[in-house]
């Protein structure tokens, strides 16, 4: 049996899942707030296709997806990995002065409409949704179902590659432009890969989840505090991030980055698949 998902099943994960929660979204949004309805949507639209995924991923669950903790010196690289929300921001500016999207003033106000943050409910709201349920859903299926399959074919390098991508593909939405789509892909990407090397390296699945709850934190408060610490090309209009916040940030990311690669685990010793249901 070959470890799943295949390289189209994959592809097919990170379409699937996200459209399936948009679906959940808009059915649930007549009733609900814009944050509370994302919120269902993730749970019960990309959180079931994850559990019913799961289901077929051979066991041992613990060593293939992840399940396991990791050594408390991981947390020193991961706070010095959060400020990749800066880099990603010029990423994204970059992208955004090659190819202007003519959504992007539309795009931003989805966004605002989804995670409010002018009142403390609604800022509490929000990192919820974009702190407490999308890193542990969103690992899940691409760090801890995606990538496993993918190294197990492509090799690390490559199949942290491949699944970064998907996690690009996976945070593009419809109805936007494809310039829009272009600097959206590219940021989650750089987003995705990062996780992915943490992942990799520390031998579980909740290393990259802080990861990830940090960076989202850190794109929220970014909006929190828009008006008494503004950032140009972060929270504040801008083309470019000033260089006494990106070379910092970047900066912290390398240390960050080359504390992972320093302390990378041995691979985890995985007992010879077996399926979670009877075969025939």
């Amino acid at each position: 049996m070959s470890v799943f998902p295949s390289p189209f099943q994959a592809f097919l994960l990170s379409i699937v899942g996200p459209m399936f929660a948009l679906l959940v979204f808009q059915a649930v949004s007549e009733w609900l707030d814009p944050t509370a309805a994302l919120g269902v949507g993730m749970t019960l639209g990309l959180g079931g296709v994850c559990a019913a995924v799961t289901r077929l991923v051979p066991q041992p669950h613990t060593e293939r997806l992840g399940l396991r903790g990791f050594p408390a010196k991981f947390w020193v690289p991961i706070l010095f990995l959060v400020p990749i929300t800066l880099v990603a921001s010029e990423v994204d500016n970059w992208a955004n002065l090659l190819a202007p999207p003519p959504d992007a003033a539309e795009i931003e106000e989805r966004v605002t409409e989804r995670l409010p943050h002018d009142t403390p409910l609604a800022i509490a709201e929000s990192l919820i949704v974009a702190v407490g349920l999308a890193p542990v859903i969103e690992e899940w299926l691409f760090r801890g179902i995606i990538q496993q399959g993918a190294i197990a074919r492509f090799g690390v390098g490559w199949g942290i590659l491949f699944t970064a991508a998907l996690f690009g593909v996976g945070h593009v939405g419809p109805g936007v432009s494809a310039a829009a789509w272009l600097a959206s892909i590219s940021v989650a990407t750089l987003y995705g890969f990062m996780l992915g090397i943490l992942r990799q390296n520390t031998r579980s699945l909740l290393a990259p989840i802080a990861l990830h709850m940090g960076i989202n934190a850190s794109a929220v408060l970014g909006m929190v505090f828009a008006e008494p610490v503004p950032i140009a090309g972060f929270n504040a209009p801008g083309d470019h991030t000033p260089s006494a916040y990106l070379f910092p940030a970047a900066i912290s990311v390398l240390i960050g980055w080359w504390l992972v690669s320093r302390w990378a685990l041995p691979p985890v010793e995985i007992p010879e698949e077996e399926p979670t249901q009877d075969t025939p």
